[in-house]
């Protein structure tokens, strides 16, 4: 249903994050997951399944969001250029 699509999904290490995560991975989106610390993503995401992204970032800093956006640039398949 969500092949092709890449699905950015903010506070991913929390309970409502991870259902958003879980609801589009099994539907086939490619998930990029983003939190503020690596620690809460490793505890909620302790099997990192590819092909989705596992990202630390803070939300509130433009730079670290360019970084993460520039850092999964290329990292994310051909297939969501539709």
């Amino acid at each position: 249903m969500f092949e092709a699509k890449v699905v950015v999904v903010t506070g991913a290490a929390g309970a409502l994050g991870q259902a958003v995560f879980d609801h589009f991975a099994r539907r086939g989106a490619l998930v990029v997951a983003l939190d503020y610390s690596d620690e809460l993503i490793d505890a909620s995401y302790p099997e990192k399944l590819s092909p989705h992204l596992y990202r630390v970032v803070d939300l509130t800093d433009r730079s670290s969001c360019d970084t993460v956006i520039s850092g999964s640039h290329g990292r994310i398949s051909p297939r969501d250029q539709r």
